[in-house]
């Protein structure tokens, strides 16, 4: 079986593993990873078990717990909001990466006297406070 790892569809996911399955209401299923995408996952995880009868599970931790739980075999998808460790990809073709959630972020300050300027600040500064 292909683990997937969705960084940051989960309901189309779930509908399309459950196709696979005769009987959806004798599946158990295990999701885990980032605590960002949650909210989501956690609402489709419990609708798929009210619509199927399944018992899919979605484990809130971090986007690590979700990778090494797909390439374990503890996870059938695992959610990540940072890429995907190259080393966990193997050979095989076991793991598969599809995006699933966007975010946004924002950036919110409080400089003495600016209130009542515009505070611009280009893309490479922008990409600098996040990335530092």
């Amino acid at each position: 079986m292909r683990g997937f790892v969705l960084p940051g569809g989960c309901v189309n996911l779930l509908l399309s593993i459950s196709a696979a399955s005769a009987d959806p209401s004798k599946l158990v299923l295990s999701f885990g990873g980032a605590s960002f995408p949650s909210e989501p996952y956690l609402a489709a995880t419990q609708g798929f078990n009210q619509y199927f009868k399944a018992a899919a599970t979605y484990y809130t931790s971090n986007s690590g717990t979700g990778q090494n739980g797909v390439f374990l075999g503890r996870f059938e998808v695992g959610a990540s909001d940072v890429p995907i460790n190259t080393g966990l990809y193997g050979t095989n073709g076991t793991i598969v990466a599809i995006p699933a959630i966007a975010g946004g972020l924002v950036v919110s300050y409080n400089v003495p006297g600016r209130n009542k300027t515009k505070l611009k600040f280009s893309r490479k500064v922008g990409l600098g406070i996040h990335l530092d």
